[in-house]
Order: C-alpha cells, then sequence, then structure tokens
C-alpha cells in the first residue's frame, strides 16, 4: 500500500462514521440502492411500501376486471 493510500485511509478513519456508508454509495455510484435498503429497514416506510403496492395491484384487478372482463 502506497504512502497516499495510507494517509487517506487515516482520514477516512477519523471522519464520522455514521456518513461511511453513504460516502461508499456515492464513490460507488449506488445512491439509489442505498436509499431503498434504508427505507426498507425502516419499518414504517416498508408498511407505507407495501400498503401502495397493495393498492396499485387491487387497482389493476379492478380496471381489467372492469374493461376486459365485464
Amino acid at each position: 500500500m502506497s504512502q497516499m493510500d495510507e494517509r487517506s485511509e487515516g482520514i477516512a478513519k477519523n471522519k464520522w462514521e455514521g456518513l461511511a456508508e453513504l460516502d461508499k454509495a456515492l464513490a460507488e455510484n449506488r445512491l439509489t440502492e442505498y436509499r431503498i435498503k434504508k427505507a426498507w429497514a425502516d419499518p414504517i416506510n416498508r408498511v407505507v411500501t407495501i400498503a401502495v403496492c397493495l393498492i396499485l395491484a387491487v387497482y389493476v384487478g379492478y380496471v381489467v376486471l372492469a374493461d376486459f372482463i365485464l
């Protein structure tokens, strides 16, 4: 490992650890994946996501039933 890598590693360790994952996500250009994982980890966001998906599925089912079957 070069001396520059060692210095940058030492600086990174001194930074606030709470933002390390976000910083890594930005560096790897995977911010959307990070946001989805954080939202899914929150119980309220998980319930809202499931509820919205269920409402959309019921609506699509209703439209298909009303337009094509009836």
